[in-house]
């Protein structure tokens, strides 16, 4: 008698066959399983970091004095630990343009772009600190407008003092 019964791997088959295609399928489930877990880490972070981006940007669009205000206390706390400032609010402005104002001002002639200057209007000080490697690079007086139109010079107004 002949047996027509498919050739199929059973429950009770213990062919080699049998066992290699389950264990096969197996390793293949759990390399789709682990392919998914990456894929969905990496869309949680990619999203996430977009959000997070996002909502920095629009808080800068809807005040981008925030961000210059936090660079200037940041300015004013670094130098503040180097220096004896004045306790008044001082302006800042950051140096754009070193090799012209070196020429035009003798206490800018160590300035390097980037450095930023405070002047203390009250005070009529003015100091120039470099933030990339945390010193006060000059410090002087200053002369507002309204002493240039009269004429009148601050006190010390000889010589600026070099700090390196």
């Amino acid at each position: 008698m002949m047996d027509f019964t498919p050739n199929l791997p059973g429950k009770h088959d213990s062919t080699p066959q049998a066992h290699k295609s389950a264990g096969s399928k197996r390793r293949k489930s759990w390399g789709l399983l682990i392919a998914l877990i990456v894929t969905s880490a990496i869309a949680v972070g990619s999203t996430t970091t977009a959000v997070v981006f996002f909502v920095k940007y629009n808080n800068l669009k809807k005040d981008p004095g925030i961000s210059a205000q936090n660079t200037k206390q940041k300015v004013v706390d670094n130098v503040s630990k180097l220096y004896d400032v004045p306790q008044e609010e001082p302006t800042m402005a950051r140096v754009t343009e070193a090799e012209k104002i070196k020429k035009e001002q003798n206490f800018f002639k160590n300035a390097q772009n980037g450095d930023f200057i405070l002047v203390y209007p009250n005070a009529k000080l003015g100091i120039l600190y470099r933030e990339s490697t945390n010193k006060v690079i000059n410090v002087g007086p200053v002369q507002s407008e309204a002493d240039a139109q009269d004429g009148t010079t601050p006190q010390n107004a000889d010589e600026t003092q070099d700090q390196q």
